[in-house]
């Protein structure tokens, strides 16, 4: 697995020598090299990086308010002067924490951990997504990859799966359905389930709910009380 880095620091020897370390590392690939954190909002999308090289200390914005405005699953690790920021740091989500001047092997630890984690990362979505949920119907008992189920409603004694145009009514409960299903299927109402996969877009709404968009474009009201867990499995 090849890791895109970006390296952000406000300080061009800085930069120049974590390139050359970089260099001397197996299977990394500096896709760019920037002086400020608001180079790395405005092209982070264009550059598809698997990590930051972040610098803390750097003027307008720092490295731990960038980190804020990142999406989560983009692993940083922080490089500081500095040790009172660690603590703050591994709040934040950060891989892990380097200090100034940076040793050639605590890179490569750093680099190599998030190798790992991404490794982990895409096992996990590959079982996700061949996972298989036993549907019991009057017709008889078959098995419905998760992965193409956008959301499910209770109905009486039944569930209905929808499955983009396909919808399945199959005979469980709530509690029994969710004893099946994996981690991508949360709770958004007290007869709802979505696949957060599935989960395009969260509107905040008035009386404390919400309002999820689909990828085909259904909408579905959140509960208030469903909300946070919804946001946190989408953003994991």
């Amino acid at each position: 697995m090849t890791l895109r880095c970006v390296i952000v620091d406000d300080e061009e020897l800085a930069r120049r020598g974590l390139a050359l370390r970089l260099q001397a590392i197996d299977n990394v690939q500096l896709v760019a090299s920037c002086g400020n954190a608001e180079e790395v909002l405005k092209h982070h999308q264009q550059w598809r990086p698997d990590c930051l090289l972040l610098d803390i200390d750097m003027p307008r914005m720092s490295g731990l308010q960038l980190m804020q405005a990142l999406p989560d699953d983009l692993d940083i690790v922080l490089i500081t002067a500095h040790r009172e920021h660690a603590l703050q740091a591994f709040d934040l989500g950060a891989t892990d924490y380097l200090l100034k001047p940076v040793l050639p092997e605590r890179l490569q630890q750093a680099l190599e951990r998030i190798r790992q984690k991404r490794q982990w990362r895409q096992l996990e979505q590959q079982s996700s997504s061949q996972a298989l949920l036993d549907c019991h119907t009057d017709q008889g008992r078959w098995q419905l990859p998760m992965q193409d189920i956008d959301w499910i409603e209770a109905a009486g004694d039944y569930m209905c799966l929808h499955c983009g145009a396909s919808q399945h009514i199959v005979r469980s409960t709530m509690k029994e359905l969710q004893q099946q299903l994996s981690d991508d299927f949360v709770r958004v109402h007290r007869s709802r389930l979505v696949n957060v996969c599935r989960v395009r877009r969260l509107q905040k709404i008035t009386g404390g709910d919400a309002l999820l968009t689909l990828a085909d474009g259904t909408e579905l009201r959140v509960s208030r009380r469903y909300r946070h867990a919804l946001d946190e499995a989408w953003h994991h």
